[in-house]
């Protein structure tokens, strides 16, 4: 966060606070609330404050100029009074590089990229046991095999089945194969398929997506070489 600071004003004269000291002002100040000298004194106060502000020396703390004066900005609370007068902080929302909240390289959005014989396919990959597996070995290469319409193939990834894997997937749905370390790719009804269900041999984790039209896949063959390896 980045502190702007605006000039003194005034608050509230009438109820101020006279028990506060203002940097260099004396306590002197509380014996003339309320007496016909008030507002100047509120004036002069300004005047000391600015002073003070301005002869302060600069460091390494920034320093933010206002109105043609000139404010450090430092990570320590100044003293400054509750006579009325008041430097207003207003945060400033910045953006941190590597900050999660700014990163566009989030775990959400990692992406991989799967060449399959002459078919290019990018994918995204969700925030699962699964997805970090696969995403920690890439770049890998593979051999294709399919089974009415799905691809599938062999990877170096080893994981456990997740409590949500399902045998029935959606079309674009990227599923791992457990008892065969295999990436299964469905994109139409299969030899075990009830009607036009996408229904694969065993339960998978569904651990990504598919960006972009998949049936170009049925353009795969068997043995057709495959290259997995991540985006940018």
């Amino acid at each position: 966060m980045r502190e702007q600071v605006l000039g003194p004003g005034v608050e509230n004269a009438e109820d101020a606070d006279c028990g506060a000291e203002v940097l260099g002002i004396r306590r002197d100040f509380q014996q003339d609330c309320g007496s016909g000298r008030e507002q100047e004194m509120v004036k002069q106060a300004g005047v000391v404050l600015r002073q003070q502000i301005e002869i302060m020396r600069d460091g390494e703390d920034d320093v933010k100029v206002v109105g043609g004066q000139r404010f450090p900005l430092s990570c320590r609370e100044p003293a400054f009074p509750r006579l009325g007068l008041a430097l207003r902080a207003v945060p400033v929302p910045t953006g941190v590089i590597g900050d999660p909240a700014y990163d566009s390289n989030m775990a959400g959005t990692r992406k991989l990229k799967m060449t399959i014989g002459s078919v290019k396919l990018e994918a995204e990959l969700f925030d699962t046991p699964t997805a970090d597996a696969i995403y920690a070995k890439l770049p890998f290469t593979s051999t294709a095999s399919t089974w009415g319409d799905e691809v599938y193939f062999s990877t170096p990834v080893h994981v456990s089945k997740e409590p949500d894997a399902k045998d029935v997937v959606e079309v674009g749905e990227l599923a791992f194969w457990v008892e065969g370390d295999s990436i299964a790719i469905g994109f139409g009804p299969t030899p075990v398929s009830r009607g036009k269900e996408i229904r694969l041999a065993a339960r998978t984790n569904i651990w990504g997506k598919i960006l972009g039209p998949v049936t170009q896949l049925r353009k795969v063959k068997d043995g057709d070489p495959i290259k997995v390896e991540k985006v940018g």
